[in-house]
């Protein structure tokens, strides 16, 4: 086996071993790539209001709130494990989207240009200093 291939296999074999801990965590990040998705999309789409990045994510934290708040007498029973995931999911997510929609409306911020003063306004201030 070359020495790459056997690189590959520990990875796998790894990532094998991690699967039994993290059980469903692929649908926080399937939940992740969704709402990151959608917020570079309506970035794209929507250049000039900014307000409309954080939408999904204050959805999706929304949501989440509403069932921890409706469901917070019964979430800590067996059968009602998958809300609590559910619940976790969408909150976490959420949070996640308005970080990311409030990292991008730094980025896209335009940069403030410093004014020439003008050959005009010089002299104006030269003979008030005289």
């Amino acid at each position: 086996m070359t020495q790459s291939s056997m690189f590959l296999s520990q990875i796998i074999n790894t990532f094998s071993g991690l699967k039994e801990y993290l059980g469903n965590a692929y649908i926080l990040f399937i939940s992740l790539l969704i709402i990151l998705i959608l917020v570079l999309a309506i970035n794209y789409i929507y250049r000039k209001n900014n307000y409309l990045n954080y939408l999904p994510g204050l959805l999706a934290l929304v949501v989440g709130v509403f069932m921890l708040i409706f469901n917070i007498g019964n979430l800590l029973y067996v059968e009602n494990l998958h809300k609590l995931e559910t619940t976790i999911v969408l909150i976490v997510s959420g949070l996640c989207g308005i970080i990311f929609a409030l990292l991008l409306s730094v980025i896209k911020k335009p940069k403030k240009k410093k004014k020439k003063v003008s050959k005009k306004k010089k002299k104006d201030n030269q003979n008030d200093l005289e």
